[in-house]
């Protein structure tokens, strides 16, 4: 119920309702040929899904980092050995029951083993005429623009701080405790550990720094039950459910509470009574703000055409987008191709126009007739997702039910890699004046 498959039917021929569903169901159930490949350990990032039909075994290999990575499988087979990578079926060896692959990043390649009297055709992608002639590069220009549709983040490191109970009340003597603690602790598995029970309430603290106040902040938080947030002293209130990345989730605004310098969040919460792992609620500063080394600062939308999460969105996902312009002179004549250096969908608009969505590999794409001469703006519309902000849960064991946060969390590379490029194929086509 709820599959669907496109087929592509070469000659009218009627097929078997019932052979057709036992076709499909021996192509998605793994059957004899389960472990005609296999593992001794896979890298990091990298994902196998295997599947056997009459006469064919596909195992596709799928590489989800940016780094290159290598794999080595068991071929558990005598049925020849193919290789599908994008348009082209290779022949391939194995050298002792081994196969070694070369996984570039992103990349999915596909080993198939096929029975004798089995014949491959890989798909064919639509011509398209390339343009030849000589070719050259136009730069662009010098400042670029950088804005987002939902908000900067900031997520904020909650750590577990002493037995409390929720009574909308939050003693001077909690408060500086949590102004002035050091705990190592992250995510709880209540109620292992700090003597703890099922039921129990507790305090958490979270601190982050401000050196400017921008125009809005808010609190996006889970909220649990009968769960107490302060800041800075004040009891938070107002929240109001958004559904964003679950069914807790809520915001409330704090730009009235917030102050420059150091800014202290106190969690007062219960650990459910039911008998189970528990974990502390999470809370995340958003608000139209830049990050200065996870110091929040005015927001400024200028960038290089670089990576936005090492220039002042570093735990940003969702929607954002790039600005900047290009001028063509009368010796830039031509095929007008843009190249985007990214591995995010993408959108983009050349003097506001929609010329086009990039997917995959290859990002480039054809934009001569969205061109004129003289100056020509470019937008790319990039949506990336929130891997950025889930780093902070990079965690390391200290202890049964116990982590700690990394020290340094690393910068992921998102949104733009490199500065996009644009390259002109002198030939006869023309742009529009």
């Amino acid at each position: 119920e709820g599959n669907v498959m496109l087929i592509r039917l070469q000659e009218r021929k009627f097929y078997a309702t019932e052979q057709f569903r036992s076709d499909i169901s021996s192509f998605v159930k793994s059957g004899s040929a389960e472990t005609a490949v296999e593992w001794d350990e896979l890298p990091e990032g990298v994902y196998i899904a295997r599947r056997a039909a009459k006469g064919l075994y596909c195992a596709l290999v799928f590489n989800n980092t940016s780094e290159t990575k290598t794999v080595t499988l068991r071929i558990n087979s005598s049925d020849d050995i193919c290789l599908l990578e994008g348009e082209t079926v290779r022949e391939c060896t194995a050298k002792g029951g081994r196969f070694t692959l070369e996984l570039p990043p992103h990349e999915m390649p596909i080993v198939m083993l096929k029975a004798k009297g089995v014949e491959l055709e890989a798909p064919k992608a639509e011509a398209k005429e390339k343009p030849c002639g000589k070719e050259h590069t136009v730069q662009f220009d010098s400042e670029w623009h950088f804005t987002t549709v939902e908000n900067n983040m900031l997520p904020l490191r909650i750590r577990y701080l002493t037995k409390a109970e929720p009574c909308k009340k939050l003693s001077a003597e909690l408060l500086k405790q949590a102004e002035t603690a050091n705990a190592p602790f992250a995510c709880h598995e209540f109620p292992a550990g700090q003597g703890l029970e099922f039921g129990d309430g507790y305090a958490a603290y979270a601190r982050f720094e401000v050196k400017d106040i921008p125009k809005y902040l808010e609190l996006f938080n889970e909220v649990v039950d009968e769960g107490e947030l302060w800041l800075n002293g004040h009891l938070l209130s107002g929240f109001k459910k958004v559904f964003e990345w679950g069914v807790r989730d809520s915001v409330t605004e704090i730009t009235p509470y917030v102050k420059q310098g150091t800014n202290t969040l106190v969690m007062i919460n219960r650990i459910p009574a039911w008998e189970g792992p528990h974990q502390m609620p999470w809370a995340v500063v958003r608000g139209n703000f830049r990050l200065e080394n996870d110091v929040i600062t005015v927001s400024d939308d200028r960038v290089e055409p670089d990576i936005y999460t090492a220039q002042g969105w570093q735990y940003f996902g969702g929607n954002c987008s790039y600005k900047g312009s290009f001028t063509l002179g009368e010796k830039d004549r031509g095929t007008v191709v843009i190249k985007v250096d990214t591995r995010d969908v993408t959108e983009v608009l050349i003097n506001g126009k929609n010329a086009g969505k990039l997917c995959w590999e290859p990002y480039e794409l054809d934009i001569t007739d969205c061109c004129r001469l003289g100056k020509n703006t470019v937008e790319l519309k990039i949506t990336t997702n929130y891997q950025s902000a889930m780093t902070l849960e990079s965690v390391e064991l200290a202890g049964q039910g116990v982590t700690v946060y990394k020290d340094e969390v690393p910068v992921q590379r998102l949104g733009l890699l490199s500065a996009p490029k644009i390259t002109i194929t002198e030939n006869d086509k023309s742009r529009r004046e």
